[in-house]
């Protein structure tokens, strides 16, 4: 049983030494060879470039995103008499709340702190907003303008469709009795 088990571990270890001794790269070889030995193949030749109609953009005719609509309705009037007229301030850094329609408002009460009189403002998704006069709400860059127990009143600046102006209108979050 010694001798048979001496025998076995004698026959992988020579196998052993076998496969280490050998070339690990004697298939990668062969087939290098095979690979080189076969005859190339040809290429498709590349199709003919076509002729490119060119195409001039005039830019004269279509409107400018990039400049606000009653400047660009001035300019094709042939003067400046809107650059005075009255247009949101784009400048002013927009809060939360003017991101949402004014119908999702809610007025709920009122408060008086420090020595103001605030409006309480819920939203459609339950969060409750102070304003006070000055502040601004809605997408049509309202301006609160007065604050009392029965609502709050806004002055919208909305854009005019008849000629590209902008103009104001009021507009009353009333209080939820």
């Amino acid at each position: 049983m010694r001798r048979r088990i001496e025998n076995g571990l004698w026959g992988c270890l020579w196998a052993i030494l076998a496969v280490g001794c050998s070339d690990p790269n004697s298939q990668l070889m062969h087939y290098i060879e095979q690979v080189k030995s076969m005859p190339p193949s040809q290429l498709a030749a590349l199709p003919e470039k076509g002729v490119v109609e060119s195409f001039e953009f005039d830019s004269d005719s279509v409107r400018d995103p990039f400049m606000p609509l009653e400047k660009m309705v001035a300019e094709m009037r042939g003067s400046d008499v809107l650059s005075g007229a009255l247009q949101p301030d784009y400048s002013r850094v927009k809060d939360a709340m003017e991101f949402m329609p004014l119908d999702t408002f809610r007025m709920v009460g009122t408060v008086f702190f420090q020595l103001e009189f605030w409006g309480l403002v819920e939203t459609f998704n339950g969060q409750v907003y102070r304003v006070k006069v000055g502040d601004y709400m809605g997408l049509d860059h309202g301006e609160v303008i007065a604050i009392n127990e029965a609502g709050i009143e806004l002055q919208e600046i909305v854009l005019a469709a008849q000629q590209g102006i902008w103009v104001k209108r009021k507009a009353i979050l009333e209080a939820v009795q």
